[in-house]
This record gives C-alpha cells, structure tokens and sequence, in this order.
C-alpha cells in the first residue's frame, strides 16, 4: 500500500542525515521515479524534505520534523489504526504490545475521534484466540518470538498427529513466524531431518531455547516456502 510505503519512508529518514535514493529504493522495492513521486506527496502534505544533487545526493527530512504535521485523511488515519489493532490481537507477544503502543500514540497525535474508532469497533471484530490450551501456546509464542528475532536455535519435541515419521526431538533454527486461522506455526530448519518445516505450536510439546546462534540462509524466503507448504 502506498499509504504504508510513504510512512515507511518518513521513519526510515527520521533520525538520519542524508538518505540515498539507492537506498529507500531497496528498502522499498520500487523505482527511483516511484521513490521521487513519493517524495513529492510527502513534501505536499507538510513534510519538510530537504534534496540534493550529486554522488553523494539524496534527501533529508527536517531535524524538528514531527509525525502530526503530515495531513491524512480520516480513511487513511483508520486504516492505519486497523492495521496495528490486528497485530495487538496476538495478545502476549512483543510485537502486539509494540502494536498497542504504536497505535495509541497514533491516536494521541492525530487525535482520532472516539465515536471513530467506536465505529470501526463496531463494524469489524478480529478473534485471533488459539483454538487449543490458549495458555500454554503463549507461553511457547513468547519463547519462538524471542528465538526468532535473536537467531538463536531451539530444542523442540514435536508429535505429530497425522503422521510419525514428522515427529522430532532435536534442534531447530527458528526462521519465522505464521498464524493461521489461529493457528500459531514456527518455521525453521530442522535439523534432524535436514529440511525446512512448519511446527504446529499446539504439537509442540516441549521447547527451550539453547542459547546457539544461527546465521539465516539468505535465499530463504517465508512467504514462498508458506505458500508450498500451508495446509488448505
């Protein structure tokens, strides 16, 4: 979305000095010219950009830059919102209660109407509960998530229901996270049967982390190995 590409944009600047076009052009998956648009947007909805020519060009965003002086509309400021409660829904988790924290401050800054998030409240409910021993799934959650953004291997004793020769005791290399239909799976490289996998957390009957790091193969991609893999 663009709305999400653009204040990708402004948080990448804030707190940096000259940022490169090469480098949002990376970071963003876009073109210089799409990046160039986007500037020009930022610029006219009150953005104070600063741009240069040359080797060394680039932008910069105004040192006394502040998030309120960007215009939104009250559609683009709910979506936003939205997008943050869903995250906060996986009640638990870090990134739910960096979700919680992102999202009230959105609301204090921009002064979202109360009867605007009662309306969205209304209209749309997210149930992101687990299905089974809801406690005992948090529990593993917070262990994945933390072994996950610290690239650090777990011990997992895994039963699997559908079929033996999936069930493992032994380490894996946590590389993601995925939920579906509430449903928590940890995916990573398991190292007793040499291949990537997707772990049900509901059988995980057991896991710790080991305190081993593991460098991320770069070529993996969660996306492309969920789509083979997910269950229907």
């Amino acid at each position: 979305m663009k709305l999400q590409r653009l204040l990708l944009t402004l948080f990448y600047m804030q707190n940096r000095e000259w940022v490169r076009i090469s480098e949002l052009t990376e970071l963003l998956e876009v073109s210089k010219r799409t990046i160039y648009r986007d500037i020009d947007e930022l610029r006219t909805a009150g953005a104070d950009i600063e741009g240069r020519l040359g080797a060394a060009g680039g932008f910069r965003l105004s040192k006394d830059f502040k998030l309120e002086k960007i215009v939104f509309s009250s559609q683009e400021l709910m979506s936003i919102i939205f997008s943050t409660r869903i995250l906060s829904t996986f009640k638990g988790t870090e990134f739910a209660r960096q979700a919680d924290e992102f999202s009230e401050r959105l609301e204090r800054i921009f002064g979202v109407a109360a009867v605007e998030k009662r309306e969205l409240g209304g209209r749309v409910l997210i149930d992101a509960e687990d299905r089974f021993h809801k406690a005992d799934n948090q529990c593993k959650l917070r262990i994945c998530e933390n072994a996950v953004f610290r690239e650090i291997s777990v011990k997992v004793v895994y039963e699997s229901p559908f079929c033996q020769k999936l069930s493992t005791v032994g380490r894996v290399n946590p590389f993601g996270l995925i939920n579906k239909a509430g449903y928590w799976f940890l995916v990573g490289y398991c190292h007793e049967l040499e291949t990537y996998r997707a772990f049900n957390l509901t059988y995980i009957k057991e896991i710790n982390v080991t305190g081993e790091h593991f460098s991320r193969d770069p070529s993996f991609d969660l996306e492309t190995f969920w789509e083979r893999v997910k269950p229907g």
